[in-house]
């Protein structure tokens, strides 16, 4: 499956933790491109993807989710080729403070929301991270 493949394929995916959602929609891109697969945390509600999150940023060292990809993956400028993962700022985001999501063109990101797989443009408070 190509990464693009990928992308539609999740378009007709509904939103469920553990099953589809930030941390699931990451991983699975990040394997589509690398093929590299990295464990998945079990969990089926918001609460238990935030401790789950707790567990892997406590496991990593790392303090949130950009200082976690900071150790994986190259930062990237903008913009970015299709792909690169994308961590906007969310505050209203309860697990990671951020939206997640990759590059699908060089306006675009595709992100993961309660809604399902939402496009959005490029925004300036966006980080960038090769996936290779």
């Amino acid at each position: 499956m190509t990464f693009l493949e990928f992308i539609e394929h999740r378009r007709s995916m509904p939103f469920a933790w553990g099953k589809n959602d930030c941390m699931t929609f990451v991983l699975d891109g990040i394997e589509v491109q690398t093929g590299v697969s990295f464990d998945r945390p079990k969990y089926r509600t918001e609460a238990g993807a935030r401790r789950a999150l707790v567990r892997i940023l406590r496991d990593s060292g790392a303090s949130d989710v950009t200082a976690l990809f900071d150790r994986h993956f190259e930062r990237s400028r903008f913009p970015s080729p299709i792909g690169t993962l994308i961590a906007r700022p969310a505050p209203e985001d309860r697990t990671t403070g951020y939206a997640m999501g990759f590059a699908v063109s060089g306006a675009k990101g595709a992100f993961l929301a309660a809604r399902g797989l939402e496009f959005a443009r490029h925004e300036p408070g966006d980080v960038y991270w090769r996936i290779e």
